[in-house]
């Protein structure tokens, strides 16, 4: 039964990962909702499982207390300070969201293949996102219409700048010459389209990505 859990919790983490970009960065009413449902999910299926297993330990990380910190510090405002209640309300949900989503991921997110498998699907729907904007882009050439399935802006170039580095990194560390090739393959194209987007800070976001990458690698080369 722990297990059932403990994947379903990844099967929650994954329609995350796939769902979120669809919606413009999932900033609309509708799409923020779902998102909460299925973390306040994902807790209910965590808390049985540990329930079952009769295991409550929680994995530790450098980032437990200033995450927690800083909730309690928008709890304290929102409740005492805030002046727009319902605004203030409405985020404070999201911040509690996206703070145990972190907690989620840190406790059911542990061996390599689960690692390698949310890549995979980070990996394939960053392309997918950035393939459609480019076949959009190249319909506004020609004149042509196509249907939106994945929404561009801001939010776009900012998923590109957190995948593109996924991406390049890893293909510094796989052996299989195919798998490095789609890699640098994948990464050309979601640079390409975040080009198109014509969003300079997440340009320079990129750039600074790639030599904090390129850092790490040497870094890496030198220790081992």
């Amino acid at each position: 039964m722990a297990n059932v859990c403990s994947r379903l919790v990844e099967v929650g983490i994954i329609f995350l990962v796939v769902f979120t970009p669809i919606y413009y960065g999932s900033v609309s009413l509708g799409a923020t909702t779902l998102i909460e449902l299925t973390v306040l999910s994902m807790l209910l299926i965590w808390a049985i499982g540990m329930i079952v297993q009769g295991d409550f330990m929680f994995r530790r990380t450098p980032l437990d207390i200033p995450i927690l910190v800083f909730c309690a510090y928008c709890v304290v405002s929102t409740l005492l300070f805030s002046e727009y209640r319902y605004a203030s309300y409405t985020g404070l949900l999201l911040v509690l969201c996206v703070s145990a989503l972190y907690f989620i991921v840190v406790n059911h997110i542990r061996s390599e293949i689960q690692l390698m498998r949310l890549f995979v699907v980070v990996l394939l729907v960053g392309f997918i996102h950035a393939f459609s904007h480019l076949v959009q882009n190249a319909s506004g050439l020609f004149r042509a219409s196509t249907g939106v399935m994945l929404n561009v802006g801001n939010h776009f170039a900012g998923y590109m700048v957190i995948v593109i580095p996924l991406a390049v990194a890893v293909s510094f560390v796989v052996k299989d010459m195919g798998k490095r090739i789609l890699l640098i393959f994948s990464s050309i194209v979601m640079a390409a389209a975040m080009a198109f987007s014509l969003i300079a800070g997440a340009m320079l976001a990129f750039l600074l990505s790639l030599v904090l990458v390129a850092i790490i690698a040497q870094l890496v080369a030198v220790i081992y």
